[in-house]
């Protein structure tokens, strides 16, 4: 299973291209996400992060709503990587799932977006392209991607890994909808996914080679999203138990929060291993 390229010097690079480009002027976020489109295929929606937590560290000035500048005694190198601000909102949800939210309403069937798209204020590693999960009633793949194909947004349904990881690797979209069909969706009470909930999607699709997203990422984001205070554990459970992954979620926890021991069986399979390395890479 091949894994999309991920690469820790992505803000470095991305920084560079704004400085090289707008230093010497006041810009607006817009104007950053178009020249971040076009030299480097970024979204808008990470460009917009980018400022986010360029601002965070102090290499950027923000001077008004959505306005801009550098200051002409900072620099940046590699030693100046910049982690997911903790001061993001574990309820911020991406621009593009929020317009896929709008137009699946109107099928009026079950639906639940969710998958690493609604993490982002927990990862470290942000992907080229991001991958969102659509959730929907049986027999309703169809009108779905109908309905998403009309907002101008891209699906596929039900993929093979395959299918994915060509559809990453070859189609211009930089954000990918798979449709996948589940006959417990019904039960769900909200359209976007909580954070526990998305976190749980997100290990399951990653461990069973659904999508090509890291699983030492995995282990990283779970970390970052208990740190933070905003993400409960007996959410995460509730959301593992209904996946039917609660066993290997268990130990999950517990090497993440030193102390914590939790009831029940634990599985240590192949899934929970790789996910370890990346709790262990924020713990140590």
């Amino acid at each position: 299973m091949q894994f999309l390229t991920f690469s820790v010097t992505w803000i470095e690079h991305a920084t560079r291209t704004l400085r090289r480009n707008l230093s010497e002027k006041v810009f607006s976020a817009r104007d950053a996400a178009v020249l971040l489109s076009r030299s480097s295929d970024y979204s808008h929606g990470t460009t917009y992060r980018i400022l986010h937590d360029l601002v965070k560290a102090g290499i950027l000035l923000k001077v008004g709503r959505g306005l801009f500048r550098f200051p002409t005694n900072v620099t940046i190198g590699l030693s100046d990587r910049i982690a997911v601000s903790d001061e993001v909102s574990a309820t911020s949800v991406p621009e593009i799932d929020l317009k896929a939210r709008s137009a699946l309403v109107e099928l009026g069937i079950p639906f639940r977006i969710s998958g690493p798209s609604l993490l982002s204020p927990y990862l470290h590693l942000f992907p080229r392209k991001m991958v969102h999960i659509v959730y929907v009633t049986k027999g309703g793949g169809e009108s779905a991607k109908g309905t998403l194909a009309r907002a101008g947004i891209k699906s596929l349904i039900n993929p093979s890994p395959r299918e994915t990881w060509v559809a990453l690797r070859e189609l211009p979209d930089l954000d990918l909808f798979i449709i996948r069909e589940r006959s417990d969706i019904e039960r769900e009470k909200s359209e976007l996914a909580d954070p526990e909930g998305a976190w749980v999607d997100t290990y399951f699709e990653s461990t069973r080679g659904r999508i090509p997203f890291p699983r030492e990422e995995v282990g990283r984001s779970l970390a970052t999203a208990l740190a933070s205070g905003e993400v409960s554990i007996s959410h995460l459970l509730m959301h593992a138990g209904r996946r039917g992954v609660r066993d290997e979620v268990r130990p999950l926890l517990e090497s993440t929060i030193s102390g914590l021991r939790i009831p029940g069986s634990h599985s240590f399979n192949e899934h929970v291993e790789e996910v370890l390395k990346g709790v262990s890479s924020m713990t140590r």
